[in-house]
């Protein structure tokens, strides 16, 4: 769970430099125009990885199970002709199944995500003291 984490962490840290100097981060600039662009860059990698760590948790919790037994029956009954295509099971045959093999849901990405959106906080009250007084 360490090594997961700290790999998330530098990932997320190379997307925020990357979204940063993509934003006007670089050497010489004001340090008003370097923590907009650092919030800017913590923010957007902080939301798009909360947004996943919290669909992770939902779809752990069995919420999207129906669908993809829909899709899945739906495949079946659509496309007979296919070779080697398995009877569709019933919906509550399936739901046991997948309950009995379903995996703990990705704690790595909200971790990250909630702490990237903190950062982002405090370097949006940080710039709006460096940006008031010049």
């Amino acid at each position: 769970m360490k090594r997961s984490l700290l790999i998330c962490a530098a990932v997320s840290l190379l997307a925020v430099l990357l979204i940063a100097f993509i934003r006007g981060l670089a050497p010489g600039c004001s340090a008003a125009e370097a923590l907009s662009a650092l919030c800017d860059g913590t923010f957007a990698v902080g939301a798009v990885l909360m947004g996943v760590g919290i669909l992770s948790w939902v779809g752990q919790s069995g919420f999207f199970d129906i669908y993809s037994y829909g899709t899945r029956a739906a495949w079946n009954r659509l496309t007979p002709f296919v070779k080697g295509r398995e009877a569709t099971p019933r919906y509550y045959d399936y739901k046991v199944k997948r309950d009995a093999e379903r995996k703990p849901p990705m704690k790595m990405p909200l971790i990250i995500g909630t702490g990237m959106l903190l950062l982002s906080l405090i370097l949006l009250f940080v710039y709006s003291r460096v940006n008031r007084n010049v």
